[in-house]
């Protein structure tokens, strides 16, 4: 099995880069949040399929933050700030700020997706909670068996 690619700093740039498949990815500004977002999308999508060749396109319209934070607005209203179910959609969309959020829209399809799912299939019932408890405000109310 191969080993995963690291974050590495590219010393005459300062750039950060990692290398997928053969193929350099130059990340942005070493140890920035931007560039260590976009290593952690590369990676997911990597790790879910590692095989297939990886195409860019350039496109225009809302980003996966711009659509997630809509959407928020929109259940916030709906729901209001302190239901559950705008508390669940915040946990749910979690995934998708820490991978995607400067993504196209347009560009997340089944790799990105799989990627999502993936992360959710691997977190633990405890961390769960603490996630939970956090965007509750330290108010879990659940108990994990």
């Amino acid at each position: 099995m191969a080993r995963e690619p690291g974050y590495c700093l590219h010393k005459p740039t300062g750039q950060a880069y990692v290398r997928f498949s053969g193929k350099l990815h130059y990340l942005g500004q070493y140890g920035s949040a931007e560039s260590k977002e976009r290593y952690n999308r590369l990676k997911a999508e990597w790790l879910v399929n590692r095989n297939a060749k990886r195409f860019q396109t350039k496109s225009t319209g809302p980003t996966i933050a711009d659509m997630a934070l809509a959407y928020l607005d929109h259940a916030e209203a709906y729901y209001g700030p302190q239901s559950s179910e705008y508390v669940n959609l915040k946990l749910a969309i979690r995934p998708l700020s820490e991978l995607y959020a400067t993504a196209q829209s347009s560009d997340f399809g089944a790799v990105q997706y799989r990627a999502v799912r993936d992360w959710w299939l691997s977190v633990t019932a405890d961390e769960m909670g603490a996630r939970l408890a956090e965007l509750k405000g330290g108010r879990s109310g659940m108990v994990w068996i």
